[in-house]
Formats: structure tokens, C-alpha cells, sequence
């Protein structure tokens, strides 16, 4: 079993997904090990799409939940004799459980602000976290937008232990999406393997439209960092809206403040806020007062969390049936 080590601050699930659904489709099987999860615990770890018997999960104990997870994962994907492993990272890299493995790539992605408290309050504090994944003389693929002061660490760290760093090159203006999926296939680069059509490849919760007449769009982002890139592409999208609602839910532990300033860049016209994301009824009361707030030429957007989102998936879907 062959394993690609993905940390990062944004983006990582996204690109642990275009690289598994790559590597899937040329012939390989393919374990893919992610979090969190939107629906059931069962989604964070499958083979080729499958997630796995959630009868195979044994009891998760709050103190070491994504521990056991993690070898729950590692032993499964063993037992169904994967091809690779695609492994994000919990939080951090450098004293993540998942760093016992020593990779065939090691994949960094957006570095931003974000779990202060485990990683430090700057940039170069975090990203000395998630280059504890680098290994020695194994390549690193870098997202190329990565802050010039994270990009510095990465190369540093790596020249310690003696890696190559794969920084892709941008030519042109790029959403977050597109960077993901360009940093995706620089790791499929290293590996020799052609990426599938990645802008085939759907995302829940991952700016995901999920009604028309008004547009709903339902996104995980929980940081300024990536609140600002989902604003940035509402801001230079075609989509004519008249009025901008929004729902928002984040964590305690999460960057509140900056998350709403970010929001507030794209005019929002009514901003409701959930208190507990993980709450069903407070988010499906809070969607519902901002579709009924809302007309045809409006857009709904809900954010702030993926606990969030997972929430808003299935009330949507039920309120989408009735």
C-alpha cells in the first residue's frame, strides 16, 4: 500500500478527493481517509467511493475519536488490500497521528489562519506544523499560492531532509477550486498518473448549488482565509443575484469576527446566524427564514462550518422533496 500525505488549511479534502477519483479511475484501488464528515462517520474512510460498513467502526471514544478512526482506516485498507491511500491530516501535520506513514508524495495545500490555539497565530508558526508531513526524500507538492512566508518554511524544511519541492506554476488568475485541482495534479504528476476530468468531479458542501429561483449555495468554509475565496468567486461570478442572504454558523474556537468582515465585502442584506451548528432545528429555522426572506433573483448563501453544511444538506433535501 502506497500512501499520499495531504495537510494544509483549506483545500485539503478537496484534493485528497481529485486525487483519489484520479488514481480510481486509472485502475487502481484506491482508500481515501478524510474529515470531517457531512453525514455519517462512515464517509470518512472509503475505497473507491464506497464508504466503509459502519458495522466495521468500533466505538469511538471522545478523547481519542480520530485516532481510532485513523487505525480503524489504516487497518482497513490493509485487510481490502488498497493500491494507495490517499490520508489528510486531522490538524497540524507534525504531531498528527496520520504522520506515522511515510508517503510516495507529500501534498501541502492553502496555508491560512486557523486552530490558533494547537498551531500558533502566524502563518509560519501553522505551516511548521503541516511541514512536519515532509519526509525525507520524498517529494512535497506545494499549492502555489501559498503565502510567500509558508512557501519559505516548506522549502527550507524540505532542503533539511533532503526533498524535492513541486511548486506549480500559475499562468493565470485562479479560482480556489482551480488550485486545488492544479495542486492535485502536480501530485499525480510525481506519481506518473494523468488526473480524470476534475472539473467533472462534484463536491458536497464545496460551493455547491443545490436550488435555483433563489440560488441556494451551501460551502464548509470556516475561516476568513476561505470565506474570502468563496466571496472572491460570488464577486466575479456571471450569476446575476439581486440581494445577497446569508446563513452563518461557525465553532467557538473559530475566527468569528473575520469570517463576518469577509461576508460583509459582497453586501449582504440579511445576515442570520446559527449558534449551535450542530443544532438541526436551529439551522433548518434559520434556512427557513432565509428562504422565506428571499425572492427568485436572490441568492442564499450557508456557510461558516461543515457541521453547518451537512445540516443544510438535509433539510434541503427534505424541504427540495415537499
Amino acid at each position: 500500500m502506497k500512501y499520499i500525505h495531504v495537510a494544509g488549511t483549506n483545500g485539503k479534502g478537496s484534493t485528497c478527493t481529485y486525487i483519489a477519483r484520479s488514481l480510481t479511475a486509472s485502475g487502481f484501488k484506491v482508500g481515501l481517509f478524510t474529515s470531517p464528515h457531512l453525514h455519517e462517520v462512515s464517509e470518512r474512510i472509503t475505497i473507491d467511493g464506497t464508504p466503509i460498513d459502519c458495522r466495521r467502526i468500533p466505538t469511538l471514544p471522545p478523547d481519542c475519536f480520530f485516532q481510532t478512526l485513523w487505525k480503524t482506516a489504516r487497518e482497513y485498507f490493509a485487510q481490502q488490500g488498497v493500491d494507495y491511500a490517499v490520508v489528510e491530516t486531522g490538524i497540524g501535520g507534525l504531531l498528527d497521528c496520520t504522520n506515522e506513514i511515510t508517503p510516495v508524495v507529500s501534498v501541502i495545500t492553502k496555508i491560512g489562519v486557523d486552530h490558533t490555539a494547537l498551531l500558533g497565530d502566524t502563518i509560519e508558526e501553522i505551516v511548521r506544523h503541516k511541514a512536519g508531513i515532509i519526509k525525507t526524500g520524498v517529494p512535497v507538492v506545494a499549492d502555489p499560492t501559498q503565502p510567500s512566508g509558508a512557501l519559505n518554511v516548506i522549502r527550507e524544511t524540505a532542503r533539511r531532509v533532503n526533498a524535492q519541492v513541486v511548486i506549480p506554476q500559475v499562468t493565470t488568475p485562479m479560482t480556489w477550486m482551480e488550485c486545488n485541482r492544479l495542486t492535485a495534479t502536480a501530485a499525480l504528476g510525481v506519481l506518473g498518473v494523468a488526473p480524470c476530468d476534475l472539473s467533472a468531479v462534484t463536491l458536497p458542501a464545496r460551493f455547491q448549488t443545490v436550488r435555483h429561483n433563489p440560488t441556494v449555495i451551501v460551502d464548509g468554509a470556516h475561516n476568513p482565509d476561505a470565506i474570502k475565496a468563496i466571496v472572491d468567486m460570488i464577486m466575479l461570478s456571471p450569476l446575476s443575484v439581486k440581494r445577497k442572504i446569508v446563513v452563518f454558523g461557525t465553532q467557538k474556537s473559530k475566527d468569528r469576527a473575520g469570517c463576518l468582515s469577509e461576508l460583509r465585502r459582497m453586501g449582504v442584506a440579511n445576515l442570520i446566524e446559527v449558534e449551535d451548528v450542530s443544532c438541526a432545528r436551529e439551522t433548518a429555522a434559520a434556512i427557513s427564514r432565509a428562504l422565506q426572506d428571499s425572492r427568485e433573483a436572490d441568492m442564499v448563501l450557508i456557510c461558516g462550518s461543515l457541521y453547518l453544511a451537512g445540516g443544510a444538506l438535509r433539510y434541503l433535501e427534505a424541504y427540495n422533496e415537499d
